[in-house]
């Protein structure tokens, strides 16, 4: 909640009365938060060391169903291509 407050602030993500009489029947997170949680494990596993990883872009992003307290998380990635910066070896 207070992650949506800040950044996501929609009924379902805020509001325990709407998110009940809402579609998700019930509050569920911010999708954006899942995804701001996923990205900081992927820096604190550190898969390349000290090397920093820079996304440059997502090809697809699916919210495939709400996430409520108490859910495990599964997460796919896969990275396509890793090329050295010219400029910054």
């Amino acid at each position: 909640i207070a992650f949506a407050t800040e950044f996501d602030p929609q009924p379902m993500h805020v509001d325990k009365a709407a998110a009940e009489a809402g579609r998700f029947g019930g509050l569920i997170a911010s999708g954006w938060h899942v995804c701001s949680r996923v990205m900081r494990q992927f820096v604190d596993e550190a898969y390349f060391g000290q090397t920093p990883l820079l996304g440059m872009n997502v090809d697809a992003l699916w919210w495939v169903r709400p996430v409520r307290p108490g859910d495990t998380l599964t997460v796919r990635r896969e990275i396509i291509e890793i090329r050295p910066s010219k400029s910054q070896p």
